[in-house]
Formats: structure tokens, C-alpha cells, sequence
């Protein structure tokens, strides 16, 4: 019995002597609030938390001294808070935008050792089908280039099978090809390659084509520009039953673009 009641005379003297006095808990009230005047007004949330630990102080020691101003500033920083965090998802999430590429990438051009020749492009690759009379919608690679001295004369690489390059077999070949904008516009395009080449460049139409061809060129340079996309429809004007479909998507070339530059 003596122990216990020596264990509850110690628990009361421990009770009693970390009690503070209400002088005590004045100081460390004013204490803190002074210490959250020191934080800027432009920082909003910093001063919502300080004033929201001041009031669970108050409430903690029963005190009364700044609970009007407590009350103000929480109610004012909570809205400016919010606004603040909306403000830095936004920009978060522009700075995000800013650095996306979409279907574009970017590289430098190499000689036959493997060193920089100095020249820069931006690509864009895109997958698709084809068929001929051997197979039917097999998988179709499409990569569109963009040369740092050609911006404006868009050449094509074009893999059946995703990785069989096709190149030129006559001393000239062409893929004929209509072309559909996102806003629903159609033109046609000539891709030509020539024999052992193994890329296509976009041909001038002849004065006696078609006029859906006349401005192809100039059409499709204005989708990369806009930002627009493209669906291609070609054929093999040797062999016709030889048939490609791809899409091109050209959103976020400006930002390809601002990269390209700093290359």
C-alpha cells in the first residue's frame, strides 16, 4: 500500500511541477504569434498555418488574446492559400506542357565515321498499315524528317513490317497519296525515291496534275506549323494493290522546335 501511495504523492508532484502558470502561458502564446508576424505576406499558407497553430494554442491554455485576429487572418489566408496552390499547379503544370514532344524527337546528323556533321533534324514517327497482294494490314513505321537546312521540304522514311526499310528499285518511283487535315481538308502529295535511295522527298506536281496536288506541299507545311495532324492514304504508282495508311500528329512542334534551336 505505501508504494502506491508513494507513486500517485510522485505523479501529483510531476503533474504540478510541469503545470505552467497563466503568466507562462501568455509568453509562449505571444511568443509564437510574434514569430508568425515575422512570415511574409506573400507567403499565404506559411501564415495559415502559423495563425491555425496560435488558435490550437489558445485553445489549449484557455486564453483569449488574439482570437479576433486569429480569426481574420485564417479566414484570409485560407482563400489566398488556395488561390496560391492553384497558381502553382497551373504553372506546374505549363512548365510539364512546355517540355512535352508528342510523337516528335530530336538528333544530329553523322558521317560514315560516326562523327557530327553539324547538321540537326527533328523527326516524327508514326505507325500504320499496309497491304499488297503478299500480305494485308500488316504494321507499318513512318519516320518524317525535318533538316536544319530544309525546314520547310519534309522527307519520309517508310519500314514495312516496322523495321524493313523501303528503298528506290526503278531509276525513279513514286507513292501517290491523298491526305486528309484535322480540320477535314484534303490534298495530295507525290513521294518520290529514287532507285537504291532509301528515303522519300515530296515531288513538285507537274502542270498538268490534278489541282488537289498544286499546294499540296504548302498544305502539309501549314498542319506541321498550325500543330495539326494528317491522314495519309498512299499507293505504289508501279504496283497499285501496294497500299500504306498513316496518321501524322504534328502537336507540340513549337516546343520540338524551341529545343531544336538550343542544339
Amino acid at each position: 500500500m505505501n508504494k502506491y501511495i508513494s507513486l500517485l504523492i510522485l505523479s501529483c508532484f510531476i503533474i504540478i511541477s510541469c503545470s505552467k502558470s497563466e503568466e507562462e502561458k501568455i509568453a509562449e502564446v505571444e511568443r509564437l504569434y510574434q514569430k508568425v508576424r515575422e512570415i511574409p505576406a506573400s507567403e499565404p499558407c506559411k501564415n495559415l498555418t502559423g495563425y491555425a497553430r496560435i488558435k490550437k494554442l489558445e485553445s489549449k491554455y484557455s486564453t483569449n488574446l488574439y482570437s479576433e485576429i486569429t480569426k481574420s487572418k485564417i479566414e484570409k489566408y485560407t482563400v489566398e492559400c488556395d488561390t496560391y496552390k492553384k497558381e502553382l499547379e497551373a504553372e506546374r503544370k505549363r512548365l510539364e506542357e512546355l517540355n512535352k514532344l508528342g510523337t516528335w524527337s530530336l538528333g544530329r546528323y553523322v558521317d560514315e565515321f560516326g562523327d557530327p556533321t553539324g547538321k540537326t533534324y527533328i523527326q516524327n514517327t508514326s505507325f500504320g498499315s499496309f497491304s499488297n497482294t503478299a500480305t494485308d494490314n500488316s504494321i507499318l513505321k513512318v519516320e518524317m524528317m525535318l533538316s536544319s537546312d530544309k525546314m520547310d521540304k519534309p522527307w519520309f522514311r517508310i519500314y514495312e513490317y516496322e523495321s524493313m526499310l523501303l528503298k528506290g528499285y526503278y531509276d525513279y518511283n513514286q507513292f501517290i497519296c491523298k491526305v486528309k487535315s484535322s480540320s477535314g481538308n484534303e490534298f495530295g502529295l507525290f513521294l518520290g525515291i529514287n532507285d537504291g535511295s532509301d528515303f522519300f522527298r515530296i515531288e513538285k506536281p507537274g502542270r498538268w496534275d490534278d489541282k488537289i496536288y498544286k499546294d499540296g506541299p504548302k498544305k502539309l507545311n501549314e498542319l506541321i506549323v498550325n500543330q495539326q495532324s494528317a491522314k495519309f492514304s498512299c499507293y505504289d504508282s508501279e504496283t497499285p494493290s501496294s497500299k500504306y495508311r498513316f496518321d501524322l500528329y504534328f502537336n507540340y512542334y513549337e516546343n520540338a522546335l524551341r529545343k531544336f534551336n538550343e542544339l
